[in-house]
């Protein structure tokens, strides 16, 4: 998964408009293991991890508004939007499954599922 001013998803899934927030958070994950402009599944997990406070298996909305102020990654209300798109079942938390593999699915550029 790269960021340019654009962020290219999947093809065949429409563009996403860049986002600092968005931006910084891409960029912290990518220092933790490679530095090499990709995010990984296993990059993607740690940035679960790390939202996942009480380490259940699932984010809910009170770990990641706090995560996401303990990292002054921006505006609550930005929060609660990536939130809401997080949680691609909807049932009000971020999972392992099937959120976390939707959305790297969606970000998955050469379709390689780096690992």
């Amino acid at each position: 998964m790269v960021f340019n001013s654009l962020v290219t998803a999947h093809p065949g899934r429409p563009p996403t408009p860049d986002d600092p927030n968005a931006r910084h958070l891409f960029e912290t994950a990518e220092m933790n293991r490679t530095v090499d402009g990709f995010l990984t599944e296993a990059e993607i997990d740690d940035i679960f991890t790390n939202f996942d406070i009480n380490g259940d298996g699932s984010v809910n909305q009170a770990e990641f508004l706090k995560h996401w102020t303990d990292l002054k990654l921006g505006l609550n209300d930005t929060a609660l939007v990536l939130f809401s798109r997080a949680d691609t079942d909807r049932d009000g938390n971020i999972s392992r499954n099937p959120d976390m593999g939707r959305i790297f699915y969606y970000f998955d550029r050469d379709g390689k599922h780096n690992k």
